[in-house]
């Protein structure tokens, strides 16, 4: 069934078509839905973290402090890779959604096949998705370096 045409369908195999489509689209704009819900509370999120990072910046002035100094790069350095991963993964959500409205047109126009209709990745989602990754991976070790650096400056701070 995978490799035929809308025309070359019965009634029972387009009706599973159908199904499969309708399922596919639902999964996209689900997850086209949860990645919006997501890039909406991290700007919340960045918003709040700069309030906090400029009072810390305004503190820090006072002390010199340089390990401190490191602990709040770090966490703008995060919060950076945060934003640009977002924005990414808004992308390639949106870029699925594109193909396979698209993979879907073709379709009903019988110009390709049901295989060809749920291939609707591409060289960009794949490689943007492995970029995605690593930016999380390394936004949150520079958060734990941060925090890190940021306990061990309150720590010398109290002696």
């Amino acid at each position: 069934m995978l490799d035929l045409k809308i025309s070359e369908m019965h009634n029972s195999q387009i009706t599973q078509c159908d199904a499969i489509t309708q399922r596919t689209l639902d999964r996209i704009l689900k997850s086209y839905s949860d990645i919006t819900t997501i890039c909406v509370n991290s700007l919340f999120l960045i918003n709040g973290g700069g309030v906090v990072t400029l009072l810390t910046y305004f503190k820090l002035a006072e002390f010199k402090n340089t390990s401190l100094k490191f602990s709040l790069f770090c966490f703008l350095a995060g919060l950076i890779l945060t934003v640009i991963h977002v924005a990414l993964d808004y992308n390639i959500c949106r870029t699925y959604l594109k193909n396979f409205l698209s993979n879907l047109n073709n379709f009903n126009n019988d110009h390709i096949n049901l295989r060809s209709l749920l291939k609707f990745d591409n060289n960009f989602t794949r490689n943007s998705s492995n970029i995605v990754l690593f930016l999380a991976h390394f936004s949150a070790i520079l958060f734990i370096i941060g925090c890190t650096l940021g306990i061990y400056s309150y720590l010398e701070f109290c002696k």
